[in-house]
């Protein structure tokens, strides 16, 4: 297999970012507030609903929730019975250009929809150790701050197109290697039900939203495959499929090939070279 290289931007951060603790918090009531930090937090909210009270402002907040506090804000919250999260705190020079970049303020310290790093986190924390802690927590929140960079990104499409249409192909566009992808997950995010979402995704773009996916992640399969990745299981998994046997029958329905015939050709064209 050829190796794949990709270049990535220079920043000006000075890497001097350093974690300090990471907790699962399930006492949440019994905390005196209001809450002050000497050092940054990320919180990820794991159950209930609540309302984040910070620099006179309110913010609501839910399970997927992400929200930040900061060292020269006191903060309460208001919550249901059920409230839990994840915290990670932090600290280092470079951490204001991070949050400068990414939109992250006492204006903008909730950012929804991140659901999909509860397991993540979850596993993370039960496998800390002494040796592996920096690394570890280091790894999780640069991690998560990625999602952030890709969901101030959208923000920025959002405010420049009032079609709402547009942004629901954009957002899957831009997500659609992500296994849990669905109709109704879009239907949440976007507030419509999953029946009139179909409805209107095939007016729109002539075919059915699975359709539209399916063919999404059989142009990038192709485009691994030419980029020699072999393994039709990993390339199952790259594209968003967790059953390899279900992707190949979809493959070979959209190109006429197997998977694996697919690759066969590539590596005769690679022997012919």
């Amino acid at each position: 297999m050829r190796s794949i290289c990709k270049f990535v931007p220079a920043k000006n951060y000075n890497g001097d970012i350093k974690t300090v603790n990471f907790v699962f918090e399930t006492d949440f009531h019994k905390l005196k507030q209001p809450f002050y930090y000497p050092i940054n937090h990320m919180f990820l909210v794991t159950s209930g609903t609540g309302t984040l009270k910070l620099n006179s402002k309110e913010f609501k907040l839910k399970k997927g929730c992400l929200f930040f506090s900061f060292p020269q804000y006191f903060h309460e919250i208001e919550t249901s019975d059920d409230f839990m999260y994840i915290y990670i705190s932090f600290m280092g020079e470079s951490v204001q250009g991070i949050f400068s970049e990414l939109n992250i303020s006492a204006e903008n310290p909730v950012f929804e929809n991140f659901d999909h790093l509860i397991d993540f986190w979850m596993s993370s924390i039960t496998k800390l150790t002494h040796s592996n802690s920096n690394l570890l927590t280091e790894g999780v929140l640069l991690y998560t701050l990625s999602f952030i960079s890709e969901e101030s990104n959208y923000v920025d499409f959002k405010k420049k197109n009032e079609n709402k249409f547009e942004l629901i192909v954009y957002y899957i566009d831009n997500h659609y290697t992500e296994t849990d992808l669905s109709l109704k997950k879009i239907s949440n995010i976007f507030g419509y039900t999953p029946k009139y979402l179909s409805s209107i995704f095939k007016k729109n773009m002539g075919i059915g939203f699975t359709e539209y996916v399916n063919n999404l992640r059989v142009q990038y399969a192709c485009s691994l495959i030419e980029n020699n990745v072999f393994s039709v299981a990993e390339i199952a998994t790259c594209c968003g499929y967790c059953d390899p046997f279900y992707f190949s029958k979809v493959f070979k329905s959209k190109t006429g090939f197997s998977p694996q015939t697919y690759i066969k050709r590539r590596k005769s064209e690679i022997e012919a070279e």
